[in-house]
């Protein structure tokens, strides 16, 4: 097992890493036909059941692993290498002889994860690239499932369905606080009408990318990782930068995904109870102002979460600072209240 930890530390404002920064001497010496990027950034127990499923799949399809860690628990690193450690010994058994085609990457924990994916891409040169959150479950037949439907003619890209068909639900993951338009243009990407009323509460918890193939060429071709900013797998932007450079992304729906109901949950600042109210707001929103407003208001949000960005590395967004203020703010009008 490969184990690659950065050499130097940046700040949180410094730009992310170089490949050059990580220790690659263990490259693997022939390109494998997929290569399978996992992210952790939660729980230790979340990636031995994400590689537990993947296991009889790997020889099948000729796949390489590469956990990306950028948890910000200590240990967690350390239990997964310890995880594939237990194949790189002469007496392991032979049902985890998988283990010894699989390398952990430490990331450092910031808001821009992307160096360490592009140190797996890196490390990997495959043909085919599979990135998955721990939380992520493949079934029997899923991996084939996603590299078919993702080296049909024309595609560069591959996505699961949730069980149900497409009146149940679109891609498998989580939505997270993206604008609309990402997700309106991964459906006019895919070829699917937008849905203007979400189907059940289980749609807005699972309505983005965390489990996508994607081949190589088309990835070399966007540039890769280098300028991706945000979650440590943004697939929203991934195929919304896919779109723009002509490629196309397809369903497949032989591929049999599910997510752990503790992970599954909106990765947003809104409460899952009450994400079907929200999506239903854009909705109507969108009926009734067009697609033209609906791109203001989501230039709007931009601005607003970059001029919220540069305050923050500026320092001006002291969370204790505004809490205080807050309370001051709220203390003086009860007392207001009560002198009425």
């Amino acid at each position: 097992m490969a184990s690659f930890e950065r050499r130097s530390r940046p700040t949180a404002n410094q730009a992310p890493a170089e490949p050059d920064d990580y220790d690659l001497d263990f490259r693997p010496q022939v390109a494998a036909k997929l290569g399978i990027v996992v992210v952790n950034r939660d729980e230790f127990e979340e990636v031995e059941a994400c590689l537990a499923c993947l296991a009889p799949q790997l020889e099948l399809n000729d796949a390489r692993v590469v956990v990306v860690d950028v948890s910000a628990e200590p240990t967690s690193a350390d239990r997964v290498a310890a995880l594939l450690e237990m194949d790189a010994s002469r007496d392991a058994p032979p049902t985890d002889a998988w283990k010894s085609r699989a390398s952990l990457i430490r990331a450092r924990p910031c808001r821009n994860n992307s160096a360490g994916l592009a140190v797996a891409l890196e490390f990997l040169r495959a043909e085919n690239y599979l990135f998955l959150h721990a939380s992520a479950r493949l079934r029997a037949g899923a991996v084939s499932a996603l590299l078919d439907a993702a080296n049909e003619v024309g595609v560069a890209a591959a996505a699961p369905l949730i069980a149900g068909g497409p009146d149940a639900g679109l891609a498998v993951a989580r939505f997270g606080d993206w604008p609309l338009d990402f997700w309106t243009e991964f459906q006019a990407a895919v070829g699917r009408p937008f849905p203007m009323t979400p189907p059940d509460a289980d749609f807005a918890r699972r309505a983005t990318l965390d489990c996508l193939v994607v081949r190589g060429d088309a990835l070399e071709a966007i540039g890769g990782f280098d300028s991706m900013l945000g979650e440590p797998f943004a697939g929203a932007d991934l195929v919304r930068r896919l779109r723009r450079s002509g490629k196309r992304v397809a369903y497949a729906p032989t591929a049999h995904v599910e997510f752990a109901d503790d992970i599954a949950a909106m990765a947003s600042p809104r409460d899952a109870k009450e994400a079907p109210a929200f999506f239903a707001d854009r909705a109507r929103f969108y009926r009734k102002s067009g697609p033209r407003a609906l791109a203001i208001a989501n230039l709007a949000w931009r601005l607003g979460r970059a001029i919220a960005r540069v305050k923050n590395m500026a320092g001006l967004n002291d969370r204790h600072t505004h809490h205080k203020a807050m309370d001051r703010a709220r203390g003086g009008a009860l007392r207001g209240r009560r002198k009425r």
